[in-house]
């Protein structure tokens, strides 16, 4: 299971790169953020966790938000966002496995498994992708590196340890620093119909989380 999740997060990742070669950060960012989404509808079947009425209508709000940024049927609509959607729904998946593990695993376990798949998928896709980066690169793969692995730890543990349908949503504040750094580095600004599809994706996930959190309390 654990080198399963592991090859399912390079290829996920590797899916995002994919989408970033021809989609703006912000755009590419927006359409992955429907992995909560996926991860409460797959919830219902995967872990059998209940879904209420309101949660399944916030669910279709967020992929009508996808729908909003891809945009089907026009002109300006690209294949590419189909990279950022594959991406949203293996990291669906990934996450659902963790919550499957539980409670079991220690995390430097399950960390270790993870890293592990990566190299070995990573090492066989050097045979046929190999480049020789620059010294100037190096720091860009360090910060990668660090910053994936923090972010992967810390989103695992929150898996291992609440509901997949309400840990999931808080993965939104994503999207903000997506179109931040978008917008800094690279100059990006997205148009009106992509504030208002990322509005949608991420008002749906909140609101799934404030329902099923407000449920169990009650």
């Amino acid at each position: 299971m654990h080198l399963v999740r592991g090859a399912i997060n390079v290829i996920s990742a590797t899916f995002f790169y994919l989408g970033l070669q021809a989609l703006p950060l912000a755009e590419n960012a927006a359409i992955a953020f429907a992995a909560p989404l996926f991860v409460t509808a797959l919830s219902v079947l995967v872990l059998k966790e209940r879904v209420d009425a309101a949660r399944w209508l916030a669910v279709a709000a967020g992929f009508a938000g996808v729908l909003v940024i891809v945009r089907p049927g026009s002109a300006s609509i690209q294949a590419a966002a189909l990279w950022p959607l594959a991406t949203a729904l293996l990291y669906a998946v990934m996450m659902l496995t963790a919550r499957a593990i539980g409670r079991g695993e220690s995390m430097l376990t399950t960390m270790f498994y993870i890293v592990a798949g990566q190299l070995v998928c990573s090492a066989v896709a050097v045979a046929w992708f190999w480049t020789t980066p620059v010294w100037a690169d190096l720091p860009f793969f360090a910060g990668v590196a660090l910053f994936s692995t923090l972010g992967l730890t810390l989103i695992t543990q929150g898996f291992r340890i609440g509901p997949a349908s309400v840990v999931a949503p808080f993965d939104y504040t994503g999207l903000l620093w997506a179109t931040l750094l978008g917008w800094l580095f690279w100059h990006e600004t997205p148009d009106l119909l992509d504030c208002v599809g990322a509005a949608f994706i991420a008002s749906s996930g909140l609101y799934i989380a404030w329902r099923a959190t407000s449920r169990r309390r009650s």
